[in-house]
């Protein structure tokens, strides 16, 4: 069963050291990302989010994000990264 992981508030540069670390510690499993009380998504922990989705393509551990607010998927595309291009493991 995949781990379910739920991130809050601002996901910005700020944000990046823990979301990194917290990603890191469950890397070897599934994964389900829940980004409901996201309000903002920044460059840096977009970057992390490609990490993350491209350890677990290579590892052939799932990598899912659920849940996510229409402003945070416009705020991905708008930074070159549609959601289902991440989740599609093309990366």
């Amino acid at each position: 069963m995949a781990e379910v992981i739920s991130f809050t508030g601002k996901l910005d540069f700020s944000a990046a050291t823990d979301m990194h670390a917290t990603l890191t510690r469950h890397a070897s499993q599934d994964m389900q990302l829940d980004l409901e009380d996201v309000s903002q998504i920044g460059m840096l922990c977009l970057q992390v989010l490609v990490s993350a989705a491209k350890t677990a393509q290579a590892q052939g551990t799932g990598f899912e994000l659920i849940r996510t607010p229409p402003r945070v998927r416009d705020q991905m595309a708008l930074m070159g990264m549609p959601i289902e291009t991440l989740l599609k493991g093309t990366l």
